[in-house]
């Protein structure tokens, strides 16, 4: 018979109950003298610098949402409402406003760990995009922090932890709660990997189980605080035992209400501050007994106002409007980000890149695409929020037929939705499932049918080409900098081009 330790007899049962739609406190009395005993998991993810309350594009009347200080007043009612509450972030602080680049404290991306130390956070785990700037600047960042930073994943190679802790026991008036930080695994592909030195991520489930070995006796609660993405934290769930919450981030995925793999409760709250995630436990018997979750709109009217953390957000709202607040151009529709297809910023992007790099073809991945942006006038910091990386541009050539590849991995990419597709410029594809099979119907470069025989000149980001196997499916060669930012030559490309209506041309077609 197989055994179950007593943890995951209480986890079937609470699956029962809670497929039921029951509260379980009447069974309490069964499981022993021990009183029910409640706590509130608060949780953000993926907040990309967005400190400031921004227009909800996706709503009709496009409220304003988000921001430190709407966040600091939800956080604030929660625990006015009940005292047991713990808060925490996945992870993605840092990339996607300017405030990551201005020095606070010694680290750039200070302030940002400043307000999250006045809003009263209690853990966070380490992104991918914490490793943007070297991991110098992380380390500083860590050490503005009043809140405790882990990640039990993030290890050199003697497997010496880059955090001072894996982990964190958390005393909630009696309760103990173990929170296991992971970092996303390969880091390396998704970050420059100069800025890592010897560190790197490691498996995260072997990382969850021996870490739960050590924590589990002592723990009344174990929560894995993880910015591996929901794909992989549904995976994960499979996988660990004894885990009773997955707290998730990187994949910034808006789950209305939490999800339930393998006795795990699973919650991520979206992205870029824009949402509240609020998890309700009733804890009991080592076990989740009962519990409830939703997501809370960081709607920004009618807040109240905590003044000395609004002064402090002010201030460096005030120095990013006087550095970077200048107009330089005007939109006339909306401008939509999208990860699966073609955009249309993706498109004014792209042929902005290649027509400054007189190449024939340009590339972009839609990851590095950061923010929407309604119609109205635009700023230099409308534009290095689009794209907050600092990525140069690079040149290479390829053959027609190095060519059909890129289109092909790009046509596989949308169709299995395994990863970001590029957004294009200079070409324009056709493609459709063929027996199960990805087939390009047709390809045009410049208006005319991709010859294989043929040179072609590309410009990419240097982030894109140094990840060649993921994009191109080759090493491209003879690799030149156009020694230019990629926002540095996007501002100057608004400046010139005055008023912007880019749309959707059907660059990227499926057909059939």
């Amino acid at each position: 018979m197989a055994k179950y330790s007593n943890k995951r007899i209480f986890a079937l049962i609470r699956i029962w109950f809670a497929a039921a739609g029951l509260m379980a406190i009447s069974f309490l009395s069964a499981c022993g003298p021990e009183a029910p005993k409640r706590v509130t998991i608060l949780h953000t993810n993926d907040i990309h610098g967005h400190f400031l309350a921004e227009p909800a594009l996706w709503l009709e009347d496009k409220p304003l949402i988000g921001g430190f200080e709407a966040l600091n007043h939800y956080v604030k009612q929660v625990r006015d409402e009940t005292p047991d509450v713990i808060l925490l972030d996945a992870g993605d602080l840092m990339t996607g406003n300017i405030i990551c680049n201005i020095e606070y404290k010694g680290a750039e991306g200070g302030a940002l760990v400043k307000m999250m130390n006045m809003i009263g956070y209690d853990g966070m785990t380490c992104g991918n995009h914490e490793f943007d700037k070297h991991k110098s600047n992380l380390e500083q960042l860590i050490n503005i922090a009043d809140f405790e930073v882990y990640s039990a994943n993030l290890l050199d190679e003697n497997r010496k932890s880059f955090t001072k802790e894996k982990y964190h026991i958390y005393n909630v008036s009696g309760l103990r709660i173990g929170v296991i930080g992971l970092t996303p695994h390969p880091l390396k592909g998704l970050v420059n990997p100069h800025n890592l030195d010897e560190y790197n991520s490691y498996d995260p489930v072997e990382a969850v189980n021996s870490t739960v070995e050590k924590i589990d006796p002592p723990t009344d609660l174990i929560i894995v605080l993880s910015h591996l993405g929901i794909d992989a934290d549904r995976e994960l769930a499979g996988k660990v035992e004894n885990v009773d919450v997955i707290v998730g981030g990187h994949s910034h995925t808006k789950l209305e209400e939490p999800e339930l793999i393998n006795g795990i409760i699973i919650v991520q709250a979206g992205s870029y501050s824009s949402y509240l995630g609020r998890l309700d436990l009733t804890i009991a018997g080592d076990s989740v007994m009962a519990y409830s979750g939703l997501l809370i709109p960081a709607f920004s009217d009618s807040i109240a106002i905590d003044t000395k953390l609004a002064d402090f957000i002010d201030s460096f709202e005030q120095m990013i409007y006087l550095e970077y607040g200048r107009v330089i151009g005007h939109l006339k529709c909306d401008w939509i980000p999208e990860i699966l297809q073609e955009s249309n910023i993706g498109n004014w992007l792209t042929d902005a890149m290649r027509f400054n790099t007189k190449t024939d073809v340009g590339f972009i991945n839609s990851g590095a695409i950061r923010k929407s942006l309604p119609a109205g006038p635009i700023t230099v910091k409308d534009i290095m929020e689009i794209i907050p990386f600092f990525d140069y541009v690079e040149i290479f050539e390829c053959s027609g037929e190095q060519l059909m590849t890129i289109i092909h991995n790009n046509a596989k990419a949308q169709a299995d939705q395994s990863r970001e597709v590029l957004q294009v410029s200079g070409i324009e594809y056709s493609w459709k499932i063929d027996n199960g099979a990805v087939n390009i119907v047709k390809a045009t470069v410049g208006g005319k049918p991709l010859d294989p025989k043929k040179v072609y000149k590309v410009s990419s980001l240097d982030y894109v080409v140094l990840n060649y196997q993921k994009y191109f499916g080759f090493k491209p060669e003879n690799v030149v900098s156009a020694n230019v930012i990629i926002y540095d030559l996007l501002i100057e490309a608004v400046k010139e081009s005055g008023e912007i209506d880019s749309r959707i041309e059907h660059r990227i077609n499926k057909v059939g």
